[in-house]
């Protein structure tokens, strides 16, 4: 029997759940019959298990290779190694030539391969870039030419852009700007940030804001009081997960998470006084919230996208600074800065 945990980093107290995951696994030489399949995302893999001593010598090890270590990316180039059993890596060049002429006759998908840019048939070599442009550009996007200089924190933009000027519409402005004004703020309380949200939570602090989440069976006009949400989870940008009695909302996606709540941060710090601090706060919550990761990264992709060359370099300086300052108070968080600096600056 196989038991399957997929995505543990979207789960609101992730380490947690890994300790409980591998207790379980502690304690199966009781049961030979019982595997379990545990998966996260690597950029937030060594986040989750700091702290946490995992029982290596009852997971899966290739027989080729004596440890479990995570070879060199962008993520570990100032890490010791980690460990898994596998690694499921984005798309070969030679893949992504397959993968992508699958979604041009779906898709009717323009320009052919060999005429994409490099820079961007990097963006691809991501599978959910990929599905998110194919989406955008093809399927409601009336087949337009993928833009040749389309950027990463532009793909889900682009998408959301095609969704709206689709005919009929997939999504409505007001559908964005309920998610942005009524369902994010949820998700930042008490300058701590979540990544779901509880049906019986929510009811007992505004009742109304609960109907127009949960509540399909009254109308209004004819449409369902919850119709944005709705709109929302038919284009696949939220999920509702849990019983009946006790629903949980969620991003379906993590890299939609770390898309709106990365603008929700960009906003934050387009009008603070003190960039680098804000930075500073937010990073040392990836050690509590490695789901933050994603969205404090595509903040500072925008944020150096915006200003001038000579303002990126002094908000680096400023990170460096930070950077050296958590050294002394948290080398694992140390640690994560050099690695958003570098993830950033490559793409720079």
């Amino acid at each position: 029997m196989r038991r399957y945990v997929d995505a543990i980093n979207e789960n609101d107290e992730p380490g947690e759940l890994l300790k409980r995951l591998d207790d379980l696994v502690r304690r199966q030489p009781l049961h030979p019959w019982l595997k379990v399949v545990l998966t996260a995302r690597p950029e937030t893999w060594h986040t989750i298990k700091q702290g946490t001593r995992l029982n290596y010598d009852l997971y899966y090890r290739p027989t080729e290779r004596n440890d479990i270590a995570v070879k060199p990316t962008e993520f570990s180039y100032t890490w010791d190694k980690y460990d898994y059993s596998e690694r499921l890596d984005p798309y070969s060049r030679d893949e992504l030539r397959q993968v992508y002429s699958k979604y041009q006759q779906a898709y009717g998908l323009r320009p052919d391969y060999q005429e994409l840019p490099g820079p961007l048939r990097d963006i691809l070599e991501d599978p959910f870039n990929l599905w998110a442009v194919a989406e955008g550009y093809g399927k409601y996007g009336k087949n337009k030419p993928i833009s040749p200089t389309l950027r990463q924190t532009e793909v889900i933009e682009n998408y959301l852009s095609a969704l709206q000027e689709y005919q009929p519409a997939k999504l409505w402005p007001a559908d964005v700007q309920f998610l942005e004004s009524q369902l994010l703020p949820l998700m930042h309380r008490d300058g701590k940030y979540g990544n779901s949200i509880q049906q019986d939570q929510l009811g007992a602090i505004d009742f109304d804001l609960c109907n127009a989440i949960f509540n399909n069976r009254e109308l209004i006009a004819g449409r369902p009081i919850n119709q944005s949400f709705l709109n929302l989870v038919d284009v696949q940008i939220f999920t509702v997960q849990g019983s009946p009695n006790h629903k949980i909302v969620r991003f379906a996606s993590e890299r939609f998470y770390e898309y709106f709540v990365g603008e929700d941060l960009f906003d934050d710090i387009s009008c603070s006084k003190d960039a680098p601090s804000d930075y500073g706060a937010w990073i040392i919550q990836v050690t509590e919230t490695p789901f933050l990761w994603g969205a404090i990264r595509h903040c500072l992709r925008r944020h150096l996208g915006s200003v001038s060359a000579q303002h990126a370099a002094e908000v680096f300086q400023h990170l460096t600074q930070i950077m050296d300052q958590l050294n002394t108070r948290d080398e694992f968080v140390q640690k994560r800065t050099i690695d958003l600096l570098i993830a950033v600056l490559s793409e720079f």
